[in-house]
């Protein structure tokens, strides 16, 4: 009997070790494969992310040129207008920024990471100066939304107030029928 035990005890240490084996095997692949499937969806986040920034870089730029073009074309008038001083820096302001826009469509969003971390520390009043900037045209731009928020909701809430005159006339009415408030004693001489 014992060796029956012993045999039945052996098999079950050796059923429970291959279990245990065969589990650690397959979390291992679980594993491995959890990790390649991380790497593939961060390689191809990677990717769309690359794609939209390359995307919308060429978008900055055309942007950057549209303006450069609307600029000489501003130059031109200047010319017409025998103003050729003004002419003169307004294409130089042009042609800077023509050449902004080539930069942009050369340049790897690493190169103008690089390139935006240098200008910033060799010329930081530069950087907090366009900060400042953006800060007022973003303040400016909330106080204008703001006021024509403010303005549409008085233009709206105007059409059921009525005039100050037709508030009061129907505030007085109102009081004199309800007997309570501006009631004149001498106005009824019964009471």
């Amino acid at each position: 009997m014992n060796d029956q035990a012993e045999n039945n005890d052996r098999s079950t240490k050796e059923a429970i070790d291959h279990v245990k084996t065969e589990v650690k095997e397959t979390l291992r692949e679980t594993k491995d494969k959890i990790k390649a499937r991380t790497k593939e969806m961060a390689a191809e986040a990677r990717e769309r992310g690359e794609e939209y920034v390359r995307e919308n870089k060429e978008r900055a730029a055309d942007r950057i040129g549209g303006v450069s073009q609307s600029i000489r074309q501003t130059a031109d008038r200047f010319e017409q207008e025998k103003d050729p001083n003004i002419a003169h820096y307004t294409r130089l302001v042009a042609d800077k920024l023509e050449q902004a826009a080539g930069y942009i469509r050369e340049r790897d969003l690493n190169q103008l990471k690089h390139d935006g971390e240098d200008l910033a520390r060799r010329h930081p009043a530069v950087i907090f100066g366009g900060l400042f900037v953006a800060g007022l045209a973003a303040a400016r731009f909330l106080k204008a939304s703001a006021d024509r928020e403010h303005a549409s909701r008085s233009a709206s809430s105007s059409e059921f107030a009525g005039t100050e005159e037709e508030t009061a006339a129907a505030y007085s009415s109102t009081e004199n029928t309800s007997g309570r408030q501006g009631h004149d004693p001498s106005a009824n001489p019964q009471a």
